[in-house]
C-alpha cells in the first residue's frame, strides 16, 4: 500500500500545520477486525481467524461505492507489516475490500495515533450521544 497523495496539494497555515482541501478528502470508515469482519469465539493466537461475518463483503463494497474509503483499524499484528500483509493477504482471500490498514494518509500530520476516520464500525464500541448516564446503563447491560 503507498500513499498516492502529494504533499504540493496542501494548503498551508499560520499554525504552520498541513491540510488537504476539504474536497480532495474521500469519505472515510474505520472497520475493526474481530468480530467485525471475521468471527472470533475465542482467542487462539495471531494467526488464527474465524469465518467472515455474513454480510461483511456486500456491505464494505456499498461502502465503497458510496465514495467510502475503508480503513482496517485492529491491534492484531503490531509488530511490523509481515503481519499486516497477513491481514491484507486474509481479505484479499475472501474478496473482502479496503484500501489501507491501520493508516489513513489523509491524516493530519499533527494527529495522535488515533486513526481519523468519518465512521468507526467495531463490535465493542459504545455509541455516544451526550448522556453519559446512558453510557454506563449500556456498559452495564452488556
Amino acid at each position: 500500500m503507498t500513499c498516492d497523495l502529494n504533499l504540493e496539494d496542501c494548503q498551508y497555515y499560520d499554525e504552520g500545520e498541513c491540510r488537504f482541501d476539504e474536497a480532495d478528502i474521500p469519505k472515510t470508515v474505520a472497520v475493526d477486525l474481530d468480530n467485525t469482519i471475521f468471527e472470533l469465539t475465542e482467542w487462539k493466537g495471531q494467526n488464527h481467524f474465524g469465518k467472515p461475518i455474513e454480510g461483511v463483503k456486500q456491505a464494505l463494497n456499498q461502502l465503497r461505492e458510496d465514495g467510502f474509503e475503508i480503513i482496517i483499524w485492529t491491534t492484531r499484528f503490531n509488530e511490523g507489516k509481515e503481519g499486516l500483509k497477513n491481514i491484507s493477504d486474509l481479505l484479499e482471500k475472501h474478496d473482502i475490500p479496503f484500501d489501507y490498514i491501520n493508516y489513513n494518509p489523509y491524516q493530519p500530520p499533527d494527529m495522535s495515533q488515533k486513526l481519523y476516520a468519518d465512521y468507526y464500525i467495531d463490535d465493542r464500541a459504545i455509541e455516544f450521544n451526550g448522556d453519559w448516564s446512558e453510557v454506563v446503563e449500556k456498559i452495564n447491560q452488556k
